[in-house]
């Protein structure tokens, strides 16, 4: 790369960032809220859809959520409307979905590890594909131990993974 094609980071997202802290000083008013995409869109100047839109809703996400805890979710009753800063209630079943959306992943590759062909890997990536093995078991044996210890979910029946 020549210092002509030199990546400085692109635009701040800080000043646009700063507009919806200001214009949602107290999020902790307005949990279960909806706040409007079009709402949004005027007070940061951008167009829902667009990359810098998504960049600068995700910085402001994430810095409510490390200064408050409070989660802002775009997903369930607030999509393509806007987002919706969880109540507390609705938080526990976010993690719930993002602890077993993780799961989900680990079993994912440690798949894709254990079903690649070892005669095509180099000594390296043999010892990789060693080491994730063992990695993944001993998460898996930890997950299941952890399952017996705990039982069911004391409302309801287990998730699917808890089985």
């Amino acid at each position: 790369m020549s210092d002509n094609n030199i990546f400085t980071g692109g635009v701040p997202t800080g000043p646009q960032v700063r507009k919806l802290e200001a214009a949602f000083p107290d999020v902790e008013s307005i949990r279960g809220d909806i706040i409007d995409h079009d709402v949004i869109e005027e007070i940061i100047g951008e167009k829902r859809g667009t990359s810098r839109y998504r960049t600068i809703t995700a910085a402001w996400r994430r810095k409510v959520e490390i200064a408050t805890g409070i989660v802002i979710d775009g997903r369930g009753e607030a999509l393509n409307i806007g987002f919706r800063v969880l109540t507390d209630g609705d938080q526990v079943g976010f993690g719930v979905d993002q602890r077993r959306y993780g799961t989900r992943r680990i079993k994912r590759g440690h798949t894709a590890i254990a079903r690649t062909n070892v005669a095509h890997l180099t000594p390296q990536e043999k010892a990789i594909r060693t080491h994730e093995l063992i990695w993944e078991a001993r998460i898996n044996y930890a997950l299941a131990a952890a399952s017996r210890k705990l039982g069911p979910p004391p409302f309801g029946t287990p998730p699917e993974d808890v089985k």
